[in-house]
């Protein structure tokens, strides 16, 4: 049995000697992905209608890009005509870009005498349309635009 073991590891070290060294080959890096850029939407209008609430507002804002619109009041018969600053401009555009890549939103029914909000974007020849009550605004990602919009709305229709 000795004999056996002595033999193994006689050959084990004459075979070990015999291999080639193994070189250490650097460890690779993993290729950098390519960084995606934000292509940013070209939408050409942006419209929100606020209804319901307790006296059954109906209440309409429409912008095109460059940022002219309209406020519409439908129950004081109310037609407004709005023009925003740059700034504003600008601003609606980064709310507009966060919001066009978010996911449709189911409008619940059942928030009673809540406001309804329509939301639509207008973008390449497609509608993107979203409806949604009052309670679902502030987890649905479409808040920061609909206070945008509606405070504009607001003020417009003093």
């Amino acid at each position: 049995m000795k004999k056996t073991l002595l033999s193994l590891l006689l050959i084990s070290l004459l075979l070990a000697a015999c291999a080639t060294p193994a070189t250490e080959t650097p460890a690779r890096e993993a290729p950098a992905k390519p960084e995606r850029t934000k292509t940013p939407i070209a939408w050409s209008s942006i419209k929100l209608t606020q209804s319901g609430g307790l006296a059954g507002v109906s209440r309409i804002i429409t912008f095109s890009q460059d940022g002219r619109g309209s406020a519409v009041d439908e129950r004081a018969a109310k037609n407004v005509e709005v023009t925003l600053t740059a700034e504003q401009v600008a601003q609606m555009d980064a709310l507009v870009q966060e919001v066009v890549k978010l996911p449709r939103v189911a409008l619940e029914s059942t928030c009673v005498d809540c406001f309804v909000y329509a939301l639509e974007v207008s973008s390449s020849g497609k509608t993107k349309i979203v409806q949604l009550s009052e309670a679902q605004l502030a987890a649905s990602g479409f808040e920061a635009l609909v206070t945008f919009l509606r405070a504009l709305m607001d003020v417009a229709l003093q």
